[in-house]
């Protein structure tokens, strides 16, 4: 069965309750379908067939006014996030910087968005990468490795992203060069002596070129939250399995309002197009090389929609900076940031100093093995990645 609820502010939804025992029932991302966390009952999510649409860039068309479930916003003073989390769900730290100062609101008047892309990586698989991921940092000082109760701050959030379509037209103008071979006396060292020889050397003949190009873009995805460092983000996500946005999704999950507009997001998604339009125009003009190259770009029929990306999200604060690890929540792709012992460091160099000066005494040659050896294991030491069973779709 069903109970509407409804907070002060009017916005409204219902929470799915178990038909055995009443209880909430909870997204399970492994199974995609609604579990109940104390009696294990099951309810499958019923598949929307709506179309996900495309918005017209200059006319922001009709969007849905609630989540279609009852809500509230979680907002983080250290940071500034702002999360839409069930009215039902209480938080102790930010998901984004693990800072406790955080306040609970019942104003839950934003504008969700109207698809997304489910969690596939379960809260306890997450927890694991997590824990597998601080394991293999080996120039992480012990105290944050020996912190067990990290993982405990996982949290899936549902990050907002926007994607764009476009047509472009492009004029450009570059110069083109063409290799070719002329036979020249040039001085070579033959026995210890400095003789003339003729040889081929290769010049290059530059030429004015210009032209047009046209190319299309599709989903051109762009990261529409100010909390997040968008290199560390940088996931790949595969966009054909977006859904139609389902109330369902967001049980037990939090979600972030947008904090980027969709103008601003925009200007970005235009700096990615256009170097992939310098690249993309180099390789059309028939030449060797190409210098010089300008061009000016035209969009038409720029669309954009609103989208939802899952992310399991561990902030935690080490010495008074705030470290971050992601897990991808539908591949399990991971990446984090973590602080480095200055005492490790320091040891590990110290160690590959003495083998590499101590090769050095017995031969040269063994000691520039050494010392290229040394190099390339303290870079893996300090790079390398956790192992973890690959996310099966």
């Amino acid at each position: 069965m069903e109970t509407e609820m409804t907070n002060e502010n009017g916005v409204s939804g219902e929470h799915v309750k178990c038909p055995s025992c009443a209880a909430e029932m909870v997204y399970s991302p492994e199974e995609n379908m609604l579990i109940c966390p104390y009696c294990g009952s099951r309810r499958e999510i019923a598949v929307s067939d709506a179309a996900i649409e495309e918005h017209a860039f200059e006319n922001s068309q009709s969007r849905p006014e609630e989540w279609g479930v009852s809500t509230k916003v979680i907002h983080c003073s250290n940071c500034g996030a702002n999360m839409v989390a069930e009215s039902n769900i209480t938080a102790q730290v930010c998901a984004y910087c693990g800072s406790p100062m955080i306040s609970q609101s019942e104003n839950a008047d934003s504008v969700p968005p109207e698809s997304l892309i489910p969690f596939k990586i379960s809260s306890d698989t997450a927890k694991q990468y997590f824990k597998d991921w601080v394991k293999s940092r080996f120039y992480a000082p012990r105290a944050l490795r020996e912190q067990n109760r990290l993982q405990e701050r996982l949290r899936g959030v549902y990050v907002p992203h926007f994607t764009y379509d476009c047509n472009t037209e492009s004029d450009y103008h570059a110069q083109a060069g063409t290799h070719y071979y002329s036979t020249e006396m040039v001085s070579v060292m033959r026995d210890g002596k400095s003789v003339m020889e003729s040889q081929a050397v290769k010049k290059t003949s530059w030429a004015p070129v210009s032209g047009h190009f046209s190319h299309s873009f599709d989903d051109v995805l762009i990261l529409a939250s100010k909390n997040i460092d968008d290199n560390l983000i940088r996931l790949e996500y595969n966009l054909k399995e977006l859904v139609p946005y389902q109330k369902e999704y967001l049980y037990s999950f939090l979600a972030e309002n947008n904090s980027i507009s969709r103008e601003d997001c925009w200007k970005s998604a235009q700096g990615i197009i256009e170097r992939n339009l310098r690249d993309k125009i180099r390789r059309t003009i028939a030449a060797d090389e190409v210098k010089d190259l300008t061009f000016s770009t035209s969009y038409r029929n720029i669309t954009f929609k609103s989208v939802l990306l899952p992310v399991w999200i561990s902030s935690y604060l080490f010495k008074g900076k705030t470290y971050r690890f992601m897990v991808n929540g539908q591949s399990g792709e991971v990446k984090g940031n973590s602080p480095v012992s200055g005492l490790r460091v320091f040891l590990s160099i110290l160690v590959a100093l003495i083998v590499t000066g101590f090769c050095f005494a017995l031969n040269p040659l063994l000691g520039g093995v050494a010392m290229v050896a040394s190099a390339m294991i303290l870079f893996h030491l300090g790079s390398r990645k956790p192992k973890k069973d690959k996310k099966k779709g």
